[in-house]
């Protein structure tokens, strides 16, 4: 989401935008309804790196994935927000566990 309260579709880094909840095309040929939603940017913990590819193995749960960094500098131990495998921001201990609380409390309701 851009700070205008519309949706950038990031996955393809095709920068397109659209208004929250917007019927139409994500840019990967997905229909897009009205009130769905298109992505969630998740919580995770930097482990490592490496700064000459400008990427970092980040931590989500246990399960470490690769993310681009060339938007934000971190370090090993930074909180970070991840989508579609970059680095979008340095979150506060305290802001990492609210989304994370938030995204567990929604996966139990859709079960």
């Amino acid at each position: 989401k851009t700070g205008s309260g519309k949706i950038r579709c990031g996955k393809t880094g095709s920068g397109k935008t659209r208004s929250c909840g917007e019927t139409g095309d994500c840019g990967e040929g997905k229909s897009v309804k009205a009130g769905e939603i298109m992505c969630v940017a998740l919580p995770g913990t930097v482990l490592s790196v490496d700064e000459q590819k400008k990427t970092a193995k980040v931590s989500f749960s246990g399960n470490a994935v690769e993310a681009r960094t060339g938007l934000v500098d971190v370090k090993p131990g930074d909180r970070v927000l991840v989508h579609a495998g970059c680095v979008l921001q340095k979150l506060s201990g305290t802001e990492a566990e609210e989304i994370a609380s938030l995204l567990s409390e929604m996966s139990g309701s859709l079960l």
